[in-house]
């Protein structure tokens, strides 16, 4: 970012080497963490190791790079892309459309919470035991407005009028709300949230079917699709995710409704936080300085959310590639979203995007979702990611300072994001959402079948087929520390990606020092080498069955020999690695069976030739939505089978999003994101091709399915421990 904030495990302007807590990553939940990009990474610091490889000053990135151009293109509307304003925009605030409302509830929509259709189930007052239907939206107005909520505790009434049957649950605990403001804050700043900020937060709320006209289609799995809102409709989601609105979603029930979705109601942020309280008291603070400046002055840019989705035909063959290595330049000292500004900056999501941001997770995804609350949006549309899926997001803006990390994080401040903006509004930051397995045995890395996976994960997350001049990417520990990938594994797989895509790569090991120095020197000598991303495939591929220790340093230890040793031969390579495959077994719980699923349309060990009969169900029907962008992909889902109950009783169960469905059981070897619609998705072969490839050619060889249609701050006083000062009194 333009003016760097200061935060990260050791601030930019103190230099007081705090360093990041490593510990305490487990998820709470399936999907409740995110990868922790600091963990296995702090090494003694020497100045001579704080970074290896070309300086970073020679690597492109917006703003600085003249000859670089826009990266995504100007939002435009059409079948494979929403835009929910009107066009061009001009001064001031974007204008909705359409001009007027659309109400649209279906399974293929998010479903509103000022639709027509969103009915509740209510007590008849005149008729003691009766159930009338009513407006949920009328109710949601009337709680919110019949008295002034001057505290917490009239919030958490006002919220659970609307949310009957959750009171008492253990999600709807509002204690941490509580402590917030009757502890954290002075009297002073309490009463100024609730006599000047919450208001106008009700105010927009009551405005919300004027400002957000249009039908938001869910980003499901499979299909590749663009949303482009303003910043203020992005307020309108967050602000009625502050208010708990959004129906059917708090059901958990494997067969709900959204239970491929992540949570998007801010009822998991308000109970207490077992794991870290004082660092969860930090994450609010952060939201609510992002609700006090968009109420007093919302910000009128444009911000796009694209789910790219890459066929199994789309991804390279890897053992074929003659792509050479991008430039790399790693560091000890630097973080993503500041030295890493005016690059595409990598997201080290959860497959569930936000991961834990809505309870105690506080680690790299969830504490950028905190600081830039835009990104929470993005949770309320998008299913769960699949092997060859990302969401890319354009335009997002920073609101808070931090610092520390995990167990260590606060809040810093008011942060003002000085980023420029695109020629159609949007802030020239762009984050890449992409998930990387979760392994329980570390071993379990180095199958092919996971090279593949996290290869394909990262060549679609870096691509962008809209042009030949690309900024660098901007990552680090992706899928390391909690979800147990070692840190040299990622480096080498992400960089032969960044190379496949034609991209520069810069790594931030986030204090690792030998990992800098090793990083470095093996970079140069592959460089010297010239050594190719097939042949580094090939020695990958080797070294999973070479018998050797399975850990990074001896990696590249073989990486040496192999390379030293008249190169690698591919049939010596794959001989080895047939020997053994059919005894492969994973070491995974049914957690993380997810996470560790084959990849679909494999190329086969021998790299033989294979007819188009052996491609799955799923690749066949991604392979369709490619090559027919005009025809939305169409929902497999079956029809949802109502419980024997009455009338009310199956409102009241839609209205939980806990109708039952009929579900077939998955088998562990299929990818249940593409199972769930009703696709078999085995691992099989996919047609190859043995010519060499150059680094341009690849960009026009590969398949990305996203048309990217793209796209006053109060500092906290020196002496202040618990006053935020973001909330001015009278």
């Amino acid at each position: 970012m333009a003016e760097p904030p200061q935060k990260k495990a050791r601030m930019e302007d103190d230099h007081d080497g705090n360093k990041s807590d490593s510990n305490n990553q487990e998820s709470d939940e399936q999907y409740n963490a995110s990868q922790d990009m600091f963990a296995n990474s702090m090494e003694e610091e020497s100045v001579e190791d704080d970074w290896s490889g070309v300086p970073i000053s020679a690597l492109p990135r917006l703003n600085t790079t003249p000859s670089l151009p826009s990266q995504y293109p100007a939002p435009h509307p059409g079948p494979s892309h929403t835009v929910c304003v009107q066009l061009p925009v001009t001064s001031g605030l974007p204008r909705p459309h359409p001009h007027t409302l659309r109400d649209v509830w279906d399974g293929f929509h998010v479903r509103l919470p000022w639709s027509r259709e969103n009915l509740y189930p209510v007590e008849d007052k005149s008729i003691k035991g009766k159930k009338v239907l009513r407006s949920r939206w009328e109710l949601i107005i009337e709680s919110l407005t019949k008295s002034k909520i001057t505290s917490s505790l009239d919030l958490e009434e006002a919220i659970l009028s609307y949310n009957t049957r959750y009171r008492g649950k253990q999600d709807w605990d509002f204690s941490a709300l509580h402590t917030l403001f009757t502890e954290e804050f002075q009297p002073e700043e309490t009463e100024a949230f609730f006599d000047n900020t919450l208001p106008g937060m009700v105010d927009i709320l009551i405005s919300s079917p004027n400002i957000l006209t249009s039908p938001l289609p869910l980003l499901s799995a499979g299909s590749a699709h663009s949303i482009t809102m303003s910043q203020q409709q992005v307020m309108v989601i967050l602000i009625n995710a502050f208010f708990c609105t959004f129906p059917r979603r708090n059901a958990k029930a494997g067969g709900s409704e959204f239970s491929s979705y992540p949570a998007i109601n801010f009822n998991t942020l308000y109970g207490t936080c077992y794991r870290r309280p004082e660092a969860h008291m930090e994450k609010l603070k952060c939201l609510l300085c992002y609700f006090n400046r968009v109420v007093n002055s919302c910000p009128a840019g444009l911000i796009t959310y694209s789910r790219k989705v890459v066929p199994a035909r789309g991804v390279p063959t890897w053992s074929s590639s003659a792509t050479t290595l991008p430039k790399l330049h790693m560091d000890s000292k630097g973080t993503i979203e500041v030295e890493g500004n005016g690059m595409l900056q990598a997201d080290f999501a959860n497959k569930f995007v936000g991961g834990g941001v809505l309870r105690s997770g506080l680690v790299q995804e969830e504490i950028r979702f905190t600081v830039c609350p835009e990104l929470l949006a993005s949770m309320l549309f998008t299913e769960v990611l699949g092997d060859r899926e990302v969401l890319v997001v354009v335009g997002v803006e920073q609101f808070s300072k931090y610092e520390g990390y995990a167990d260590s994080f606060k809040f810093a401040g008011r942060f003002s994001d000085t980023v420029g903006q695109d020629s159609s509004g949007r802030k020239e930051t762009s984050l890449v959402a992409m998930d990387a397995i979760r392994f329980i045995n570390s071993h379990d890395q180095f199958n092919t079948r996971n090279i593949d996976r996290e290869l394909n994960k990262a060549f679609v997350a870096f691509q962008n087929r809209h042009l030949n001049t690309l900024q660098a990417v901007a990552t680090g520990n992706w899928g390391c520390g909690a979800f147990g990938g070692d840190t040299r594994v990622k480096l080498i797989i992400q960089m032969m990606a960044a190379a496949e895509v034609g991209r520069d790569l810069v790594y931030f090991t986030f204090g690792d020092t030998s990992l800098v120095r090793d990083g470095g020197e093996m970079y140069n000598f592959l460089v010297r080498e010239m050594v190719t991303v097939g042949e580094l495939y090939r020695i990958l591929r080797g070294f999973g069955k070479s018998g050797r220790d399975l850990e990074g340093k001896e990696l590249f230890s073989w990486i040496y020999q192999q390379v030293g040793s008249s190169r690698v031969d591919d049939g010596d390579v794959i001989d080895a690695y047939e020997a053994d495959t059919d005894s492969e077994k994973e070491d995974v719980t049914r957690a993380d069976i997810e996470e560790e699923k084959p990849i679909e349309g494999r190329v086969s060990a021998l790299g033989g030739e294979h007819s188009s009969e052996d491609l799955t169900d799923s690749d066949k029907w991604l392979n369709q939505q490619m090559d027919d962008m005009e025809t939305k992909p169409t929902a497999t889902n079956e029809i949802k089978e109502v419980k024997a109950g009455g009338f009310f009783a199956a409102l009241d169960k839609m209205e939980k999003g806990e109708l039952e469905t009929k579900v077939t059981k998955v088998k562990e070897n299929v990818c249940p994101v593409e199972a769930s619609l009703g696709l078999s998705t085995e691992a099989s072969g996919i047609p190859s091709s043995k010519a060499p490839v150059s680094r341009k050619a690849k960009e026009d060889k590969s398949i990305d399915s996203t048309p990217v249609k793209q796209s006053n701050g109060v500092s906290t006083g020196p002496t202040q421990s618990k006053v935020t000062d973001f909330f001015q009194a009278k």
